[in-house]
């Protein structure tokens, strides 16, 4: 517990569910704060095929690409070496008894290929589990490389209706210091949907944007907004250090 409490008077919504939703909401009522938890993407399975019996390398990207890749392919299967992007992703994989060979220096699809580079071969054959939503970066530079890149959605992104609801309410409501935290694109997207339909425009300064990632700060951008507060480190904990952060530092919009 924080005794300074440093986010006594803050307000924080956090866009994800599950355990991760728990443990953020934990660490924000321990600084004092008051947490909101509404997801605003959720993911569910889709049905996918592999054209290839055996690859050279299979790159895992997220989580979900990993959990949702396993449901259906066994890990005592592989024979392809591993690369992960992200600490978590590689835990992931490392959960399921398999060993991760590269994983990149910074947590980004910019940075990844760049490093990757060094370690695949021309001609490479490649399996990139991803989500409906992702883009095409790594499978677009890795083909420029001379790679086979077959990238199956193995699940898709949706709005959850309640989330919908609860954020609606929670906008009525003109809270205020109203930290407002972006986890990926698709949750910037959503949640400006909801509050451009509800207010018609975007109001400056109506809160404090914290957000993880390049592609969720341009995300954020594109309506016309800079982030307020960026952690160097691409993980829901360093998201929340990062906040609190902000705050000790003098960061408010409602002081």
């Amino acid at each position: 517990m924080y005794s300074d409490q440093p986010l006594k008077g803050y307000h924080v919504l956090f866009p994800r569910g599950g355990e991760a939703a728990k443990k953020f909401a934990h660490s924000v009522e321990q600084a004092g704060g008051v947490p909101y938890i509404a997801p605003l993407i959720d993911f569910q399975p889709i049905d996918f095929s592999i054209l290839h019996e055996s690859y050279n390398w299979i790159i895992f990207t997220s989580q979900n690409a990993v959990t949702y890749f396993f449901e259906k392919v066994k890990a005592e299967s592989l024979s392809a070496k591993i690369a992960a992007v992200g600490k978590k992703t590689a835990a992931a994989v490392e959960k399921r008894g398999l060993s991760v060979q590269f994983t990149p220096s910074v947590y980004v699809a910019d940075v990844f290929v760049q490093e990757f580079a060094g370690v695949m071969q021309g001609m490479d054959r490649i399996l990139l589990p991803r989500g409906n939503l992702a883009g095409p970066t790594i499978k677009n530079e890795l083909t420029a490389k001379g790679a086979f890149v077959e990238d199956p959605i193995v699940y898709e992104t949706y709005f959850p209706e309640k989330s919908r609801e609860l954020l609606s309410e929670l906008l009525e409501q003109r809270i205020q210091n109203f930290i407002i935290a972006f986890t990926s694109p698709s949750t910037v997207q959503h949640f400006m949907d909801v509050y451009l339909m509800k207010k018609g425009r975007i109001e400056e300064k109506a809160f404090i944007y914290a957000v993880i990632g390049s592609s969720t700060r341009k995300a954020l951008k594109a309506y016309g907004i800079e982030a307020d507060i960026i952690p160097e480190q691409y993980t829901f904990d360093d998201l929340f250090q990062a906040i609190v952060k902000y705050i000790k530092s003098g960061g408010c919009i409602n002081a």
